[in-house]
């Protein structure tokens, strides 16, 4: 294959060998439709032909061809699969979405499903009856299982609930610790800790209710669990974990 050379051929890409090309070689070689003609190409085939000729000319020049970059992700896949929203519905249903990169919910595959968690609606009845501090302390508890799950160790967090909510993720010092003692109001008493394996007091949910509601959010990714604590939150709060989340969105990759 010394003497061989690449040449363009009838909307081909062959090997020229001892002036010889592929398609005067013994060898079989698969059929396909005949070349074109003038009077019938369109814009279309003239674009493929002028991007099989800058194939060609990297190919020759030992290069791989990129050509196409690949389209910036909308706003609510940003951090897939752990800090992205919702998987949008359009995109599952129909397989596209027209609002494009400004689309708020997630375009990637999330394996959704009969089966995808999130809480049915005796579950959110449960969550907006429950005591808040018993929740925010299930949901701090899911968050940091969710953050060691996706690889990030050493989190911590000490939560008081329902008057406020202290996160301590000693994982995000690589991106200058974007949530490190951030206080998140929520407008009450009492005071619960979870850190380094301490957990909330005795809950006063049933332990089975409680259990399935575990389950269900457990699975869930950590943006998704952290979203349902944004829910029993408001004003400032909300605007915090908000900001504080897409900073952490923007800086941390996968």
């Amino acid at each position: 294959m010394s003497g061989a050379q690449l040449g363009y051929r009838f909307t081909f890409i062959d090997v020229t060998e001892d002036g010889k090309t592929d398609g005067d070689d013994h060898r079989a070689r698969a059929r396909s439709l005949p070349p074109i003609r003038a009077s019938v190409a369109n814009s279309e085939t003239l674009v493929v032909d002028a991007w099989a000729h800058l194939h060609l000319r990297t190919l020759r020049q030992g290069r791989d061809a990129t050509v196409f970059e690949p389209p910036a992700p909308n706003r609510g896949s940003v951090g897939h699969p752990t800090l992205c929203s919702r998987p949008c519905i359009y995109v599952a249903k129909q397989g596209q979405c027209q609002k494009g990169v400004a689309c708020g919910f997630c375009h990637h595959d999330h394996h959704s499903g009969p089966n995808d968690p999130k809480p049915d609606k005796q579950q959110r009845r449960l969550m907006s009856t429950m005591p808040r501090a018993e929740l925010l302390g299930l949901l701090a508890e899911l968050l940091q299982d969710r953050a060691e799950q996706d690889g990030f160790h050493d989190v911590g967090f000490v939560v008081a609930a329902p008057w406020s909510i202290r996160w301590r993720l000693p994982w995000l010092d690589m991106v200058g610790g974007l949530l490190d003692g951030a206080q998140l109001a929520c407008g009450a008493t009492e005071a619960v800790a979870v850190q380094a394996g301490l957990r909330p007091s005795r809950p006063q949910t049933k332990s089975r209710k409680l259990a399935n509601l575990r389950q269900v959010i457990g699975r869930m990714n950590f943006s998704a669990i952290l979203s349902i604590a944004l829910r029993h939150c408001e004003g400032h709060s909300k605007a915090s974990i908000l900001q504080e989340l897409k900073a952490l969105r923007n800086n941390v990759t996968f």
